[in-house]
C-alpha cells in the first residue's frame, strides 16, 4: 500500500517504518464520542474485534490519558502484547504490538470523525511487517477480512 505520514496528530514514522497494510473504514450511525466508548473500552475488545476470545489489561504503565496501557489479547492459542501509544480522546487511538513470529514493527490507529451530530466515520489503519507464510496469509487474506468484520460489529454495538 503506501505510506502515511500523520493520523491526526499521531506521527507514523515515530512508531514505525512500514508501509499502511490494510485500511478499512466505516460510516455508522452514532456520535463519535459513544463510538470512542466502545473503541476504547479494553474490557469489550472481544465484543467486536473477531478471533479475540479475551482481553487482559495493565494499567500500571499508563498515564493519565491511557496512554502506555497494555493489553494482551488472546487469539486462539496465542496472545498478542499490545500497548497504548497515542490517545486523541474521541478521535484517535493508537496503539502497538509486540514482535511476533507473524509480523514485526506493528502500529494500528483507529480514527473516529464525526459527522453532524449523530453520524461518524471509521477508519482503521495497520501497519506491520509480514514475516514468513504466517505473516503473508495475515496481510493479504486474514487481517482484510477482520477488520472489516470487526467495523461491521463495532457498527452494531453503537445502533
Amino acid at each position: 500500500m503506501k505510506q502515511v505520514g500523520k493520523i491526526g496528530n499521531l506521527v507514523v514514522k515515530n512508531y514505525t517504518r512500514e508501509n499502511l497494510i490494510v485500511h478499512k473504514t466505516k460510516a455508522v450511525k452514532a456520535p463519535a464520542e459513544l463510538v470512542w466508548k466502545i473503541v476504547s473500552n479494553h474490557a469489550i475488545f472481544s465484543k467486536w474485534m473477531p478471533m479475540v476470545s479475551n482481553v487482559d489489561t495493565n494499567d500500571a504503565f499508563a498515564d493519565n490519558d491511557g496512554n502506555g496501557c497494555q493489553r494482551v489479547c488472546t487469539f486462539g492459542k496465542d496472545k498478542i502484547k499490545e500497548t497504548v501509544i497515542h490517545i486523541e480522546e474521541n478521535k484517535i487511538f493508537g496503539y502497538s504490538a509486540e514482535d511476533t513470529a507473524m509480523f514485526k514493527n506493528h502500529l494500528a490507529v483507529v480514527k473516529i470523525t464525526g459527522v453532524g451530530y449523530s453520524h461518524s466515520f471509521i477508519e482503521y489503519f495497520v501497519f506491520f511487517k509480514p514475516l514468513g507464510m504466517k505473516g503473508f496469509m495475515m496481510k493479504y487474506i486474514m487481517l482484510p477480512r477482520v477488520l472489516k468484520k470487526a467495523l461491521k460489529n463495532l457498527s452494531k454495538l453503537v445502533a
